[in-house]
């Protein structure tokens, strides 16, 4: 399973959301210093 999907599942139990919507935004850091490089590093979470 994903880190998107773990993230969303965890929020979804946690919050009960209405909607809930987490984006893996990793592509627009790619390539920076602190970029661990597995494509999982940056979400928005909306």
């Amino acid at each position: 399973m994903s880190l998107q999907a773990r993230m969303r599942e965890k929020l979804m139990l946690a919050l009960n959301p209405t909607r809930l919507d987490v984006v893996n935004e990793s592509h627009q850091h790619a390539g920076h210093s602190s970029s661990p490089g597995t494509g999982e590093s940056h979400f928005r979470v909306l």
